[in-house]
């Protein structure tokens, strides 16, 4: 092995992947926050964390008393079972000494500002209302399937 797939060899044990925090809101959803920090080069980080909510489709109907749409076989063949909403937040170059309270501020400021916008009763059938339309919007365009 020569020094720069050792080097790189080692940089991959250098990435994080762990679940931050974890909340079960009134509205039957579970927010996750992600810690997905790796190396970039040396004693330098790339420190990030992604807050992460997975929308069953079937659950975003029944949650607000709503029967199914007509509509729900062709979004269900269109987006899938559900969908994912995800935010992120970066910060790179930094010294690995400050990565832990960043990650720790990034962490919180993230569960701060995405908390109250996913909490809402109506944000699961909002979310895959959007998803849908930007998912038939790009497959009218570019006739993909997704």
């Amino acid at each position: 092995m020569d020094e720069t797939q050792d080097s790189n060899a080692q940089n991959l044990a250098k990435t994080e992947d762990s679940l931050e925090k974890s909340v079960e809101m009134e509205n039957g959803l579970t927010l996750e926050i992600w810690n997905k920090s790796k190396v970039i080069a040396g004693d330098r980080w790339k420190v990030s964390v992604v807050a992460r909510v997975e929308v069953p489709l079937a659950k975003a109907f029944e949650k607000i008393g709503e029967a199914f749409p007509d509509s729900l076989a062709q979004m269900r063949d269109l987006i899938g079972d559900f969908a994912v909403f995800e935010k992120k937040m970066d910060r790179f170059f930094i010294d690995e000494r400050e990565k832990d309270e960043l990650k720790r501020e990034l962490v919180e400021s993230l569960f701060e500002t995405v908390l109250p916008y996913i909490s809402k009763p109506k944000f699961a059938k909002r979310f895959l209302l959007a998803e849908y339309a930007k998912v038939d919007k790009r497959r009218r365009r570019f006739g993909a399937n997704r």
